[in-house]
Parts: structure tokens; sequence; C-alpha cells
């Protein structure tokens, strides 16, 4: 279109010059008026009708950076220099591949946009967009995507309606900024939100304060990192209370004292079997019981101090010591008769000795019985 509008200027400047021309060197002026002028008059008509037809051209979009899979087009402006209204159309292509006809509207001296689609899957990296006879190069960005490191309690287990931090590090591991949600779910619920805005490649970390009064584990996730917490509700029992017990009837006594500050439970199992408790007794801090009717026989004791004794873990949430009695205690009751006479009378008297064992929880001075710690494995489970 231009060239077209550079011939037609370079014809009006040459007959301009020859009009001066046979101005100048006229035999008659009147004669070249009439000779010249009609054909003047229909070059300045050609003239205006070819400045009035459409002349378009292309505003392209600045940047030419798109997000990929995020974005649904690119914005095109058509300018129109022509005085006159007119249809613009041409093919648009991508990667030479024909994907649409661009067919707009656009009014005289005025300018109209256009959105050409980009496909859903288009892959990260350079492309190229052709309309028309126009060209020019898009970069696709890798979306932003959020990696989660594991979630970090600021504790292992928790009492019910006790605060925990939980926290962790997001990361933008993609090439255009986004914005993370933030939700941290609990057991499938939404629990709180942080919505956190991060560039690619940067990182943040993000704190939450859980809080529930639901005993058991519950499931913590927040993007792609999940973490189970373990709720328990402390239960605190009476002096004595005996937590398991299935042997009674002997005469054997164990008298306990805990002179430590925290509760402790005493466990006792046979020596044919170390891991089933058949006496697990409640000795409350600075107190002292006696378990009484003990049967016959050979017997491991432990005993464990603590805090927050909850069913869930059947033991104390904060454990302070577990340990065992080097050797077994022996529990045996003995019987015999003793007799004397008198010139008039026979007499018998019957006896009866029964084991009578005595401990305490805490080192005391001067003390005998020896102790192993013992780890959480080989300390008997009470159910």
């Amino acid at each position: 279109m231009l060239e077209i509008l550079q011939v037609a200027v370079g014809v009006l400047i040459l007959v301009v010059l020859v009009l001066l021309v046979i101005w100048l060197f006229r035999p008659s002026r009147k004669r070249a008026l009439v000779i010249l002028g009609p054909v003047l008059a229909v070059l300045v008509v050609i003239l205006l009708a070819v400045l009035a037809l459409p002349n378009y051209k292309l505003n392209l979009p600045s940047g030419n950076r798109v997000v990929a899979t995020e974005s649904t087009g690119l914005k095109i402006g058509i300018r129109n220099a022509g005085f006159a209204a007119g249809n613009y159309s041409a093919a648009y292509a991508l990667d030479s591949i024909k994907q649409s006809d661009v067919v707009v509207r656009v009014g005289g001296r005025s300018t109209a946009e256009v959105s050409v689609p980009l496909p859903s899957d288009l892959a990260p990296g350079s492309h190229t967009v052709a309309i028309g006879d126009a060209s020019f190069k898009i970069t696709a960005l890798k979306p932003a995507a959020f990696q989660v490191s594991p979630l970090e309690p600021s504790i292992k287990m928790a009492k019910t309606g006790q605060q925990v931090t939980v926290s962790a590090d997001v990361m933008n591991t993609g090439e255009a900024p986004g914005e993370f949600d933030g939700v941290l779910y609990a057991d499938g619920r939404s629990y709180d939100a942080q919505p956190t805005t991060l560039a690619p490649g940067t990182q943040q970390t993000l704190a939450f304060t859980f809080t529930s009064n639901s005993q058991g584990k519950h499931s913590l996730r927040l993007g792609n990192a999940t973490r189970s917490l373990v709720v328990v509700k402390p239960i605190h029992f009476p002096n004595g209370h005996y937590l398991r017990r299935t042997v009674s009837g002997g005469r054997g006594t164990l008298t306990i004292t805990n002179g430590n500050s925290n509760d402790g439970v005493v466990v006792v199992t046979r020596t044919s079997a170390r891991n089933v408790p058949v006496i697990a007794c409640w000795v409350e801090a600075r107190h002292k019981w006696t378990v009484t009717g003990i049967p016959d026989g050979s017997y491991w004791v432990f005993y464990t101090v603590g805090r927050d004794w909850n069913t869930y873990t059947d033991g104390f949430l904060t454990t302070t010591r577990r340990v065992r009695f080097h050797t077994p205690m022996r529990f045996s009751t003995s019987t015999w008769t003793t007799s004397w006479s008198t010139s008039a009378y026979l007499y018998t008297q019957g006896h009866v000795q029964w084991s009578v064992w005595r401990i305490t929880l805490n080192p005391v001075y001067g003390g005998t019985a020896r102790t192993d710690d013992v780890g959480e494995g080989g300390f008997p489970r009470v159910p």
C-alpha cells in the first residue's frame, strides 16, 4: 500500500513540475490550463482515493512472554492508517501450523484489538507466531509450581488443647510468579490458610498453629507435604489404681515408694513371659502403695516414671525413666508346725511365712538393688 502512495505522490509531483515548466515557457497560458487542468483534477481525485483506502499495520505485543498452559491468547493491535473502514483478514499460524483466520473490522484512522488463541498444552520454550506476512517470537514460561518441604511440628506428640507450631518451606520452581494457596488441611478439611505470592526461584517459610481437642492421629497436609501428628488426652489415676491385674490369691507383698516428683507405674511380669504384665499399678508422686496377694513364683519388676499418662500410647507422654530391676524377684510361701508338751498336754502351733519385698522408684542412699535402663521397645506394654 505504501508503494502505491509513493507512486501517486511521484506522479503528482511530476505533473506539477511539468505544469511549472509549461507555465514558465508557455506560448499561451490559457491553452496550457485548458490542456493540463483536467489532467491535474483527475490525478488529485486518484490521490485522494488512494489515501482513503484502508492501510493496515500490526501492533505486536510487547515483551512476548506468556505462561505456558495458563495464557489463553495473545492480544494483537491492528492499526488502519487509511480514512476508510475495512475488514482485516489474515491467517494465524503457530510454529508454521495454521491455527485459525483472523478477521476483524477496523474503522478509518483507528485501531482494533483481536485475541489469537494459544493451545492449552503449549509447551514451555520459544515459539513463532505468524499473522499474514508478519511474524514474531514468543517465549512460553513454565507456570508457577510449588514444592513444599516436609512439615515439621514443634513437638512429635501433643496433649489435647496444646498449641503446636507446624512449619514448612515453600519454593516456586516455575519460571513465572504465582500465588500458593497456603491451605493447611487437617484430616482432609481446611484448617488454616496463608496465601503467598512467590517470584520464580524464591522460597518462603510458612508457620501454622495447630490445636486439637480430639485424641488420636491427625493427618496434616500442605501442598504436596503430609505429616501425622498424635494428640493424646492425659489421664491421672488415684494412688494404687491397677491398670492391669490378672493374678491374686497369694500371700506375697510388694511395697512401692515413689519419691519422685512425677507419677510412676510399676509393671510385674512372670519370668516365663517377660512382655506380658500380670500386675500394673499406679503410684502417685511422693506416695507409697503396697501390692498384696501376689502368688508364689518368679517375677520381673519394671517401672516407669513420667508425666501425662494416656491410653493412646499406653504410656507417659513425657517419660523420664524406664527401668527393670536387674534380677527377678522370687515370691514364696512356707508353712511348718512346732509342738511341745507338758506332763498333762501336747501343744502344736502352725506357722506361715511369705515373701515381702520393698522397692523405691528413686535412688536412695544405701540402696542395694541394681537396675537396668530399658528402651521403649523393651518395656512391657500396658493395654
